[in-house]
Parts: structure tokens; sequence; C-alpha cells
């Protein structure tokens, strides 16, 4: 039997039901987009900027958000979430941070998937990155505060209360062009200079 986490159970699970179906709206756009992108080899992100921001050409684009779904448990199909490119010829390792959130969330949907039928593989120090991510990507969504407006519709509770909910499905939100962004990185990564 799986060793759980000395927390009490109670608390990491309501935080994992809070929390996923935000973190979910939110990067529902992005799994959408990058669903088809084939897994490539490992990634890393280089850069004598000497730890500056890069200044990407990736203009904004607007996208409406909706429901197409893909299985929370389909390994293959979140792997496929997070490019693999790597910038050659660099002395330093950057990630870009969008790409970071993404496993963040993987990070959160294994975590969740975990008490409904525990892997093998989830440990204490797993969990300990999932607080770490669950961090991360809550003050990604701050700074990155999108100010769509979202229209809700009454959803019945299970006390009989009706409460105003929203999906985020058929809205129009103004994103940076991550395909953009993703074809600079392969780009740069066939030994290209990346144009900021």
């Amino acid at each position: 039997m799986p060793r759980h986490p000395s927390r009490p159970l109670i608390f990491v699970t309501l935080g994992v039901l809070i929390t996923a179906p935000i973190l979910w709206g939110a990067s529902l756009v992005l799994v959408l987009q990058t669903l088809h992108r084939p897994a490539r080899s490992p990634r890393g992100y280089s850069s004598t900027a000497n730890k500056q921001e890069f200044h990407w050409n990736v203009s904004e684009v607007a996208l409406e958000f909706r429901n197409d779904l893909f299985h929370i448990s389909s390994e293959d199909e979140w792997a496929s979430l997070i490019p693999k490119v790597l910038l050659p010829q660099q002395s330093e390792d950057y990630f870009i941070s969008m790409h970071q959130q993404l496993h963040c969330l993987n990070l959160v949907r294994i975590a969740y998937l975990y008490f409904h039928a525990p892997p093998p593989n989830m440990s204490l120090q797993s969990f300990e990155e999932v607080d770490m991510c669950m961090e991360q990507l809550r003050q990604n969504i701050l700074c990155n505060g999108d100010i769509t407006l979202e229209p809700t519709t009454l959803q019945k509770q299970p006390d009989g209360s009706m409460v105003p909910l929203t999906t985020g499905k058929n809205v129009i939100h103004r994103c940076r062009d991550w395909q953009k962004l993703e074809s600079l990185l392969e780009h740069a990564g066939e030994g290209n200079d990346i144009k900021m």
C-alpha cells in the first residue's frame, strides 16, 4: 500500500479539488493546441543573455477556450504537452515559463490521480514538488492576469441552492501566440539564431 503524505489527506484532497478546475480552465487552450504535437527528446533552453528576459517577437492572437477534453489519465497525451527543444552552444540553461507551468499542471494531475488510483511511483518528494508547482502556478496566473469576462450560468448544488459558475467554454481570449514561440524555439534548436 502506498505511503500517503504526512499532511491530513482531506486538506491535500480539498486543495487539489479546488485548484484543479481553475488550473484546468486556465491551461485548456495551451493543452488543446499542443495535443497533436509529437514528443521529442529532453529539453533545455540556454542563453548568453545572462539571466535576462528574452524579448521574443511573439504577437497576440484571439483564441476561443473550448471544452475539447482529452483523458486525464492518458500519459501519452500529457507527455505531448511540453515541447522538447534544446538551444545549442549556450552556457546556461533556462526553461520557458509556459513549459514549466505545463509541467507543474501535469504534476498536479498526477497528484489528483494518486488519490483515485495510486500509481507506484508517487512519493512524498513528488508531493513536495506538487506543492512548489501549485505556488508557481498561482503566481503565474496572477502575473498573467487574464481579464477576459466569462459568462456564468446558474448551476444547482447538492444542497439545492443555485450558484453562478463559468466553464470558460466558447470565450475568446487575447493570448500570446505560443505556436509562433514553439516555431521560434524549433528553428533555434536546429542551430539557427533566435531573432529577439
